[in-house]
């Protein structure tokens, strides 16, 4: 004789732990220092106690990874996951990281967390920010523009041994 359950209504609701990782931006509030990372988090609505245990990021296209150094009031722990999705935002010290090597480069990033669902899959995107030149140095009485954080080298120290017109 077989037994089993038969015709029960309802459903059942499976939560898998993920995030979806935002549009990142250069932070102007900080001189360009730091970089904004919003991410959604998504999940079961009881996990109110996340925690992102991975934030690295790749030079070379993800063939190795190191880790990013967080704002000082980044929040790692006791992170909200919801069903539709609750908003974070993790700030990353990128000059701490690369100094002044971040423009015209592909910079992997990729982030996991951990809930009391287990482990997220984890999740990535591409970095790219174009060298913009958007400040001014002022050289023998013209103003040129010049980005004044090139390699650490102000733009005045790069042209002021340029030839010079008679």
């Amino acid at each position: 004789m077989a037994s089993g359950l038969k015709n029960l209504n309802g459903s059942i609701s499976v939560y898998e732990l993920k995030m979806v990782l935002g549009v990142a931006s250069l932070d102007t509030t900080t001189q360009f220092q730091d970089v904004l990372i919003p991410y959604t988090s998504i999940g079961n609505p009881a996990d109110t106690n996340a925690s992102l245990i991975q934030y690295w990021y790749s030079l070379d296209a993800g063939v190795t990874y190191s880790v990013m150094t967080p704002t000082s009031d980044t929040v790692t722990t006791g992170l909200t996951f919801s069903t539709s999705g609750t908003v974070n935002l993790f700030k990353w010290r990128i000059k701490y990281d690369l100094n002044n090597d971040i423009y015209n480069r592909s910079i992997k990033i990729a982030f996991k967390a951990l809930g009391t669902e287990g482990y997220s899959l984890e999740t990535s995107r591409f970095l790219y920010f174009p060298r913009t030149i958007v400040d001014q140095t002022t050289v023998n009485s013209s103003t040129v523009l010049f980005p004044n954080d090139y390699s650490g080298v102000a733009g005045y120290e790069l042209l002021k041994f340029a030839p010079k017109t008679a």
